[in-house]
């Protein structure tokens, strides 16, 4: 708490290989890939620097009975057609800015540095918009790859929206994608849901 209204906070997120026993990498053992960030928080909302989940993932993983993980997770299916974009999940040198509490409304921006001839390329721009509110949440969001710096021939974009309608226990969830880069493009879509009951979905 920084005092008349505004805090500060920060997020350092990695990963364990739990069969081997590694963290992150095995060449260089626990790292903050995940996400690594620092943030500045009041009434206007949150600005937010460092590695983070871009704004075009987070409907993948929010509206998606699997989440981000497992053998049923749509995210399994979704690629960037050939193109050496790093962002489809995460981004480096990130600025973003996320809306305050404005009723059920809520949303993001986020712009990334390229930082030079990188590959995978990391020069991103994005952002998503969303109502959540009662049973019902739906978002939309657009994100961009640029081609700069890279030996891509075109930019990496990535579209999706996503809904889920709880009844009771149960939530219907679906989700439609659309990704393309240069002549090529993949489209996916899901429905499913899930049933809660007792301590378990």
């Amino acid at each position: 708490d920084l005092g008349g209204g505004l805090k500060a906070g920060f997020w350092l997120e990695g990963q364990l290989a739990n069969d081997v026993g590694f963290g992150g990498s095995q060449t260089t053992g626990l790292d903050f890939r995940r996400r690594s960030t620092v943030s500045l928080m009041g009434g206007f909302g949150e600005v937010r620097l460092g590695r983070d989940y871009t704004p075009s993932f987070w409907n993948y993983t929010v509206f998606d009975p699997f989440g981000t993980n497992g053998p049923g997770s749509m995210l399994n299916l979704a690629s960037t057609v050939g193109s050496s974009a790093g962002t489809l999940v995460r981004a480096n040198n990130t600025v973003g800015y996320f809306l305050p509490a404005m009723g059920g409304l809520y949303g993001q921006l986020m712009v990334a540095a390229g930082e030079g001839v990188k590959a995978p390329t990391n020069k991103y721009t994005g952002g998503r918009i969303g109502y959540a509110a009662g049973p019902l949440n739906v978002a939309a969001a657009y994100g961009k790859t640029s081609k700069d710096g890279s030996a891509d021939v075109d930019d990496f974009k990535d579209r999706n929206i996503g809904a889920s309608f709880a009844i009771g226990p149960a939530t219907i969830i679906a989700q439609y994608s659309k990704r393309d880069y240069s002549t090529f493009n993949q489209k996916t879509a899901l429905i499913g849901g899930t049933y809660a009951f007792g301590a378990s979905t």
